[in-house]
């Protein structure tokens, strides 16, 4: 199974950034982004966050908890809240 970093880096190298390029758009140093891609770092939560929304995957997917890199909300909402109406006067 792929490592975190091995997933950071598969995912930047898709979207054809270079790590400066990545590391601009999530305001991270290059040297944390590297640290993140050769496993001798982790990222902190804000730091997951921003690498999650530029790559444009799950969090789940980076830390290995799916092998599908695809964010769709749609698919992994299994309900639908229901809430009342009421009005009041």
């Amino acid at each position: 199974m792929p490592t975190l970093g091995e997933r950071i880096k598969h995912l930047r190298e898709l979207k054809g950034f270079s790590q400066k390029e990545l590391s601009e758009k999530t305001n991270l140093t290059i040297v944390q982004l590297s640290r993140y891609e050769t496993n001798h770092r982790k990222p902190d939560p804000d730091a997951l966050c921003r690498l999650v929304t530029v790559l444009g995957t799950s969090a789940d997917y980076l830390i290995g908890l799916t092998s599908n890199p695809i964010q769709n909300l749609n698919e992994q909402m299994s309900f639908t809240w229901i809430i009342p109406y009421t009005e009041s006067f």
